[in-house]
């Protein structure tokens, strides 16, 4: 961990990464060992992993309001930035679960996709999709789809603490 001195000094971009990689590390954990346990078809897993981010989230701003001056609030756009790199490195870290699970750990999960998806283009008249652009259309829609949740927490939070004096 760093010093103290060394996270006041941080700007938010920095503070939002140290801290995303931190929380990414542990929810990459946390992806395996649900993989692992079979827990990653339960209902309670995505909300798990949901309520990680959001408290994840709570304790970085909290921790950088505590290293902030006591006296200046702290501004909208640095809880953004903090939480638009906090996010962004916390799905780089599900995407890395998602392609490992794709390519070590359950190489039957592509073709189950797959499958569903294929049935959901033939009842709507689409053309349908090879298997290769399933792949890269499985890691963009999950990657997006943990980065769009996890800026919808950061950006409540942002709006609840900005400019608050802690």
């Amino acid at each position: 961990m760093m010093e103290i001195e060394e996270l006041k000094e941080m700007k938010p971009a920095k503070f939002g990464f140290y801290y995303g990689t931190i929380c990414g590390g542990i929810s990459f954990a946390f992806h395996l060992l649900s993989q692992w346990l079979g827990f990653t078809t339960n209902f309670f897993y995505g909300l798990i992993y949901s309520f990680f981010v959001l408290f994840s989230l709570m304790w970085v701003y909290k921790k950088y309001l505590t290293l902030q001056e006591k006296e200046n609030g702290v501004e909208f756009s640095a809880f953004m930035t903090i939480g638009a790199i906090f996010s962004l490195t916390i799905s780089f870290f599900y995407l890395m679960f998602t392609f490992a699970r794709i390519e070590f750990l359950d190489p039957n999960f592509l073709n189950l996709i797959a499958e569903m998806a294929q049935e959901m283009m033939q009842q709507s008249g689409m053309a349908e999709l090879s298997l290769r652009e399933g792949y890269v259309t499985v890691l963009v829609t999950s990657f997006l789809g943990d980065f769009l949740g996890n800026m919808f927490y950061a950006f409540l939070l942002a709006l609840i603490l900005k400019n608050r004096k802690f």
